[in-house]
């Protein structure tokens, strides 16, 4: 398939991507590029334009790929006129001084944590956490709002742990938010929106150990859990938000960008190991007691709260 507009694209992509190494740049053009022939292959009715659409502008796309390498996004020149007319009066080098002094005011500091509106901006707000709001933006999109976009679908249902002999849940995910609360009954019980089209199961079910629920080719996801008591539950997540409500069992999550908040059962004892490399930690109540429940959290960029 020979599309301008498609060749247009990709053309960008290589731009926006940066400092990326010429192989890796070459592999993601070319899964994007396969993503959207295999899009319109599966649904003839789509077009083009909706499918670029989809995946958003190339400078976005760009950055969430540079993100998931912990590097800094591109800022993508804007009025390129402009830009030519003030090299011409002011010189190459007064542009590069302008540039410098762009990004730094952009992206600087890294994380910002504003304690009394609840909210947390990283990298100059590509990710923002606005716990007032009950909102998660990231490049661009309110996850909040996404559900009315063409492309999302919707997975929800029930899980029974004790059938297929899971003592723990693994959750995976690239971009996104996921809430943890309690289930009322034995079973597990999800509701999840994802903003790519796929067929089967968002669940992997190989291991006789562990169910394991993978949204990370998901570009975004937005996902309710209810727990049975006792589950051991992991999280894997690069850039977003994590509720835990009242947790009965131990968790584990690792998450690059983005806030963890953990409300508590005060009838329960809990022993914490949280770390936070840049940004803020609420303080929590450690018990050292055998029956203390553990739950274990790691931050690179962002904030761990109680609430």
């Amino acid at each position: 398939m020979q599309s301008q507009e498609l060749e247009l694209y990709l053309q960008k992509l290589d731009q926006s991507l940066g400092s990326i190494s010429v192989s890796e740049k070459a592999e993601i053009i070319t899964e994007i590029k396969s993503h959207v022939i295999e899009a319109i292959q599966n649904d003839p009715t789509q077009s083009v334009t909706s499918v670029l659409r989809s995946l958003g502008e190339p400078e976005q796309v760009a950055n969430r790929y540079l993100l998931e390498r912990g590097l800094r996004p591109q800022l993508a020149p804007k009025h390129p006129v402009l830009k030519w007319l003030v090299v011409g009066f002011l010189g190459t080098f007064a542009i590069m001084v302008f540039g410098v002094i762009l990004l730094v005011s952009q992206f600087m500091p890294i994380i910002h944590v504003d304690e009394q509106k609840g909210r947390v901006q990283i990298l100059g707000g590509l990710i923002d956490v606005n716990s007032d709001l009950g909102q998660l933006e990231i490049g661009g999109l309110t996850l909040d709002n996404f559900d009315d976009e063409n492309d999302v679908r919707v997975f929800s249902g029930t899980k029974s742990l004790k059938e297929g002999n899971w003592n723990s849940l693994e959750m995976k995910f690239s971009n996104g938010k996921a809430r943890f609360e309690i289930s009322k009954d034995e079973a597990l019980h999800y509701n999840c929106k994802v903003s790519k089209n796929r067929e089967g199961s968002i669940f992997n079910e190989t291991d006789p150990e562990r169910l394991v629920l993978d949204l990370s080719k998901m570009a975004y996801s937005k996902c309710t859990i209810s727990l049975p008591r006792g589950i051991s539950t992991i999280v894997d997540g690069k850039n977003g938000k994590i509720n835990i409500e009242r947790p009965n069992g131990p968790f584990k999550i690792q998450l690059l960008n983005g806030k963890i908040d953990i409300e508590p059962n005060e009838s329960l004892a809990y022993s914490y190991n949280l770390k936070v490399v840049n940004g803020k930690i609420d303080d929590f109540e450690n018990d050292a007691s055998e029956a203390a429940i553990a739950i274990e959290a790691s931050v690179i960029n962002g904030a761990i709260k109680r609430n």
